[in-house]
């Protein structure tokens, strides 16, 4: 063994050096238990007293004030109808005994209670066995072998280890303790054969498992085909942070006090606040006197780690934790255990693989159905857009259309209002045009006649050949009429809308039996009659001889062809054309 160096600080007391390479101490653990008895006070069920155990606490701390004074804590372990026990912990073992002396047998008085109440002083128990606890273990076991390493009182279980004290901080597993590092601490009470923290085993944790991709359900399912039970439940020393939350554990050692380290002095990150604070080891050593000396050197004591942060001055120089230490009683450490958890431990290795295979496979099946879908959304969504723009070229033609059906309607519209413009136009109106017409055609017939009348007179020859030579000088005159007619007829077509149609169709068929007649007057000489009045034509090749016969009336003109159709237009005249080139 080792020999164990001891070193006196004015703050901390005695301190032992477990391991000063990282900066790691043990010291005893100084409590006394202060007990108040209220038995055999019948006033208190009598007028049902209340008691204050903060009243109480100031009491206790006037009995000795050097040492009980605050900042000093005094916490309430246990509270009955007989009895109120507090716990303090002191600096050192001579501060318990003056503690003990001072105010053990003594009496305080509480207000409200007529009598005095005794208290009685102790040194707290340490729960930790002893050696006649596992000797009488070993030998009263049925299933252990002296010879068998692991069952045999070989193996140290310690509980509440703190995490980062037994880290590397260079590693990237900074909240993970590191086995070396326990190795290194421990190994000074002898030579250490093997060491397992259940904490980093995913067969023993099963929070593990789901870093490892696989569930605790399909990990118990596949480790019961070898036999090996998964425990649904988190290590003991796993769970057992919760006792850190309240302040029993951990602590920050100050001059003259213990405080608790509260957590909002260190601030934490996501990764502390999900991993554990405190972790449990198991221990064994090669021989007998290893374990032995570990169990008694480790008995009563706790933890200090004091960092030697130079770089951060306000940071606390030391901390505590308390420790649970007890030995194997489950054979952990065992060949057989050990071969057990490292099947157990291949096997969901191998499951893992097996489940990051499946794993890579569903994501590459879900990345190619991604890729799919987004290319068909990719497709629909070019269709969407050839159709939008065929359903954009489609309203553009509507509306061009729908714009030519206005203004068509618009002109439709126009010319209707137009027509019932047209037809409004009085019955006398038309009647007057009518007469206007007549009057004009009438003036020039006389006009003609006259003409006629007077060469006559004169003794001029009236035959074909004399009336071509007379009447050829006039063909100006008559042409110049025939064009004032012609003006004359396309005046009264325009003040007549409402006949414009019928004017218009009039007028082709005039022109086509005009053309019809031309020739076949040009080619020989006939005889015209008019259907239904005694109109008659005589012609020769180039000159025409008009003549009409009314009721009272006979009047013979020569004039051009125009001038006759333009005549019988205006009278709305059927014409009837006979041969007559037999009878000139």
């Amino acid at each position: 063994m080792t020999n164990k160096a001891k070193f006196e600080h004015d703050e901390l007391g005695d301190i032992e050096v477990l391991c000063d390479l990282h900066h790691i101490y043990l010291k005893p653990i100084c409590k006394v238990h202060l007990t108040v008895q209220i038995s055999g006070l019948s006033c208190i069920g009598a007028q049902g007293r209340c008691l204050s155990t903060w009243e109480v606490s100031e009491k206790l701390r006037q009995l000795c004030p050097s040492l009980l004074s605050p900042p000093i804590q005094m916490k309430v372990t246990g509270a009955t109808v007989d009895f109120v026990r507090f716990v303090v912990e002191l600096n050192s073992r001579v501060d318990v005994r003056r503690v003990i002396k001072a105010a053990d047998s003594q009496r305080i008085k509480l207000s409200g209670f007529p009598q005095t109440l005794r208290v009685r002083a102790g040194d707290a128990p340490i729960d930790c066995p002893r050696k006649h606890d596992w000797e009488a273990f070993f030998r009263d076991a049925k299933d252990m072998n002296e010879l068998v390493p692991g069952e045999r009182p070989d193996t140290v279980v310690i509980s509440k280890l703190p995490v980062r004290w037994f880290a590397r901080s260079t590693s990237t597993t900074k909240f993970q303790p590191d086995p070396e590092i326990v190795e290194e601490v421990f190994k000074i009470y002898g030579k250490i054969r093997r060491i397992d923290i259940p904490m980093l085993d995913p067969c023993q944790n099963p929070q593990l498992l789901a870093k490892m991709g696989l569930s605790v359900d399909h990990a118990r399912t596949f480790l019961s085909d070898i036999g090996y039970t998964l425990s649904a439940e988190p290590d003991a020393a796993t769970s057992s942070s919760s006792s850190i939350c309240s302040h029993d554990g951990f602590g920050k050692m100050a001059p003259s006090t213990i405080k608790p380290l509260f957590f909002d002095e260190k601030p934490l990150t996501s990764v502390d606040s999900a991993s554990p604070l405190t972790f449990t080891v198991f221990i064994q050593y090669t021989d007998y006197s290893g374990f032995a000396a570990a169990m008694e050197a480790l008995r009563g004591k706790k933890l200090i780690y004091a960092p030697n942060d130079k770089n951060n001055a306000d940071s606390p120089k030391f901390f505590s934790a308390e420790i649970k230490v007890n030995f194997d009683r489950s054979k952990h450490l065992s060949d057989l255990s050990v071969r057990r958890r490292k099947a157990a431990r291949i096997q969901l290795e191998a499951a893992a693989i097996a489940a990051e295979e499946e794993a890579r496979r569903l994501r590459a099946e879900r990345e190619a159905r991604a890729r799919e879908l987004a290319a068909q959304a990719e497709a629909e969504a070019q269709l969407v857009a050839k159709r939008a723009e065929e359903e954009k070229r489609e309203e553009t033609r509507k509306e061009e259309l729908l714009r030519a059906l206005a203004k068509r309607i618009k002109r439709e519209r126009a010319k209707r209002a137009r027509v019932e413009a047209a037809d409004k136009m009085t019955e006398r109106e038309k009647k007057r045009h009518k007469g206007s017409l007549y009057l004009s055609l009438g003036k020039h017939h006389r006009e003609r006649e006259k003409a006629i009348s007077k060469d006559t007179k004169d003794g001029l020859p009236v035959s074909t050949s004399s009336i071509a030579i007379q009447t050829s000088p006039e063909r100006s005159h008559s042409s110049g009429k025939h064009q004032s007619r012609t003006k004359l007829i396309s005046e009264m077509r325009a003040r007549s809308p409402v006949e414009a149609t019928a004017e218009r169709m009039r007028e082709k068929l005039l022109q086509k039996r005009e053309l019809q007649l031309r020739a076949r007057l040009l080619s020989a000489s006939c005889e015209f009659y008019v259907c239904n009045r005694n109109v008659r034509i005589l012609t020769s090749t180039f000159y025409f001889l008009f003549s009409v016969c009314t009721n009272d009336s006979k009047w013979l003109s020569v004039c051009t062809l125009e001038e006759i159709f333009t005549y019988l237009y205006v009278k709305q005249y059927l014409i009837c054309v006979h041969d007559y080139s037999q009878k000139i």
